[in-house]
């Protein structure tokens, strides 16, 4: 059984229609901060979820489990309070509504913060 236990604070933001660029006239990419919640991050162990390159393991994705009220899609884009971390939902949010009310989210770390 997994349970809920929230360990760190997230921010959620959803993309906005940003401004155009003044050289190729292309719209920007603009993001609005949608809501704080706290949250329970944790890294992924599942072997499937891991990549290998080069000889090397990489183990960029996390899952995170947030209250099932907390609006979030697969648009969003993920940063931990009090870090320059950046993070992408991989795939849609899924609900948990049983015993423990959650959503459980992957998510994938950006290589440059994009926020």
């Amino acid at each position: 059984m997994v349970c809920f236990f929230p360990n760190c604070m997230i921010e959620i933001y959803e993309p906005v229609e940003g401004e155009c660029c003044p050289y190729t006239g292309e719209r920007k990419d603009a993001w609005r901060l949608i809501d704080t919640v706290p949250a329970d991050f944790q890294p992924n162990k599942d072997g499937s979820d891991e990549q290998m390159e080069y000889g090397n393991i990489l183990t960029d994705s996390y899952k995170i489990y947030v209250h099932i009220d907390t609006k979030i899609t697969d648009k969003s884009r993920i940063k931990l309070v009090g870090r320059d971390v950046t993070f992408e939902v991989i795939g849609f949010p899924q609900e948990w509504n049983r015993f423990h009310m959650f959503k459980k989210i992957t998510v994938q770390t950006h290589r440059h913060p994009v926020l």
